[in-house]
């Protein structure tokens, strides 16, 4: 898994833009949305292989991340290409 130099400096500078935002939600909050038990931490249930689960898990240590950040930087970076295509 040959990671450049280039590939990891950007990933130690989207770690530090993360850590800088503290740990935001991936969505924004609705007007009339305030309900804090809508903030606590849930589990997602869904099935990957254990090949999957095994890469995912140490791509997300190998460069700091919880599972949970690269979760969530995942999912905010496919929204805003998809509202950058809309």
């Amino acid at each position: 898994m040959g990671d450049s130099d280039s590939d990891r400096s950007y990933l130690e500078i989207k770690k530090s833009a993360y850590e800088d935002m503290g740990d935001p939600q991936m969505t924004e909050h609705v007007h009339g949305d305030d309900d804090p038990e809508l903030d606590e931490l849930v589990s997602l249930n869904f099935k990957i292989s254990e090949r999957e689960r095994r890469e995912f898990k140490v791509w997300c240590a190998s460069r700091g991340f919880t599972q949970v950040q690269v979760f969530k930087m995942g999912f905010r970076a496919l929204k805003s290409k998809e509202e950058k295509t809309e």
